[in-house]
Formats: structure tokens, sequence, C-alpha cells
């Protein structure tokens, strides 16, 4: 399972179970889908 927060929202769940494939690159590819409409909510600092 994938776990995931909202900060905005103060959610958070599991998402689909993942099983790599030996595939890096696809497998990175659904990684970062999965979590691309979460927010980071640590502020960044230069």
């Amino acid at each position: 399972m994938a776990p995931h927060s909202s900060n905005l929202d103060r959610i958070i769940g599991l998402g689909p179970a993942f099983s790599p494939t030996g595939d890096i690159d696809a497998d990175m590819r659904a990684v970062k889908a999965f979590y691309a409409p979460f927010e980071d909510k640590r502020v960044h600092r230069h």
C-alpha cells in the first residue's frame, strides 16, 4: 500500500499496493503519477 496525506485537507490514506516490475523507469513513473496530486507540506529552505 502507498501511504499519502494532504496537508491542506488534513487527510491521510492508503493507495493501491505497489509491486516493482524490475523496470525502474516505468516503476518511477507509476510512483510519481500516484503522488502527483499531493502537495509537499514542508517549507523548502534555500
